[in-house]
């Protein structure tokens, strides 16, 4: 979560936005392939996209849901599970798979089986909802929606991101900064055992300026975790209760300095974001299959300035980057989702909610191309309101 109101002023605007890349661009460093993303690895998406489908949300009339101007949170089993990312709305929107609108549930309160606010919202090994109040709380409710136990969290540590790991642990990865250094690093990583209400750290440490970024992300990958998070230079696995280097990456020759890495300047977050000094590693991360996704912000320059009436967020040098951990070939696309949010993956698929702003600028910029764009402007002319949302669903293929 960004910390800095100017820097997010700027980067929660980022809201949408031919060369083939082969083995070859993995260099190994010390055992570990280094992974390069440079500008000419940036496609279209439609040439890499793949089984691409939109799926209109489609809220009945009258009905009071509200999914505007919030990052909105999502869980995805066998039912499309949404909530707007607004801490003062506790409702939680159930659709089928279709889009077509199942229920909503506001259990706000106190009481068993009730939580106080939605600030994350995730899916168990066994396709159980969790919605997490943090510091405190994670709810497990069945894909039905009947509630099923609530575990006590640490207090301490805010669940930024976190995954089921099993036998009552829980991975997770949080922004406070106990054990912090002099240098201003922290273990952004750790696993809480519910059964004995301990946590343990893995031996990663953040950077400082990780703090206004991503303080940690992890998806599944290969019976572990890829594990990301702000500014890193290294994407890391993490299974069998040990952690390694996975990847180092090179962002077009242009990643951060340690000496910008450690600085605590609150201001130099939108230094770089304003003369687009570097590229940077955003710190997100999803899978899905062998395809490692990840978000940068630089790989090019571009003219942009958030306070001009006419700025578009998608002249914002933000890219979807996928690597192939089979081949380690890589391509980049234009950022077609929210900066904040994270993507979710169900049944070999991404998912990408977007808001109408999004989808109509994808549309009038023909962003994904006459084919694809034919088929999101059919989607949008079934919503029940043109200012309603799309989710979005695609696999990668190249």
């Amino acid at each position: 979560m960004l910390k800095n109101f100017k820097v997010l002023s700027i980067l929660s605007l980022i809201i949408v936005s031919a060369v083939a890349c082969t083995s070859d661009q993995a260099e190994e460093a010390g055992g570990v392939a280094t992974i390069k993303v440079m500008p000419e690895d940036i496609v279209a998406p439609a040439e890499i996209m793949d089984d691409v489908s939109f799926i209109p949300l489609l809220i009945p009339e009258g009905a009071q849901i509200n999914l505007f101007g919030f990052d909105p949170k999502v869980a995805i089993t066998d039912y499309m599970y949404i909530s707007t990312g607004d801490f003062r709305d506790g409702s939680l929107h159930q659709f089928d798979l279709d889009g077509n609108f199942v229920q909503t549930i506001n259990r706000t309160g106190k009481g068993p089986g009730e939580y106080e606010r939605i600030d994350e919202l995730r899916q168990d090994r066994e396709g159980n909802i969790v919605i997490a109040t943090v510091p405190q709380y994670l709810h497990l409710y069945s894909p039905q929606l009947d509630y099923k136990e609530t575990i006590d969290t640490p207090r301490e540590y805010y669940f930024r991101d976190f995954a089921d790991y099993g036998n009552g642990k829980w991975f997770f990865a949080t922004d406070q900064h106990k054990g912090m250094n002099d240098a201003g690093y922290w273990p952004n990583f750790g696993i809480f055992d519910s059964a004995t209400d301990s946590v343990s750290f893995l031996d990663i440490m953040a950077s400082p300026i990780a703090f206004s970024l991503g303080e940690g992300a992890m998806a599944r990958f290969k019976e572990g975790f890829v594990l990301n998070f702000g500014a890193s230079d290294t994407l890391f696995h993490f299974a069998n209760d040990e952690v390694r280097a996975l990847y180092s990456l090179d962002l077009a020759g242009r990643n951060l300095p340690k000496s910008i890495k450690d600085n605590r300047d609150e201001d130099i977050m939108e230094r770089i974001l304003m003369e687009q000094s570097h590229s940077l590693n955003l710190g997100f991360v999803a899978t899905l299959d062998q395809y490692i996704k990840m978000k940068t912000f630089g790989l090019i320059k571009t003219e942009f300035n958030p306070e001009d009436p006419d700025f578009n967020p998608s002249d914002l040098p933000v890219h979807d980057v996928f690597i192939n951990s089979e081949t380690n070939a890589v391509k980049a696309i234009n950022s077609l989702g929210n900066f904040g949010s994270n993507d979710v993956i169900s049944e070999g698929y991404f998912y990408q909610f977007l808001y109408m702003e999004q989808w109509q600028n994808m549309i009038d910029k023909n962003t994904l191309g006459d084919e694809l764009t034919a088929k999101l402007v059919e989607a949008s002319e079934s919503l029940n309101d043109q200012e309603d949302p799309i989710m979005l669903r695609y696999k990668i293929s190249f």
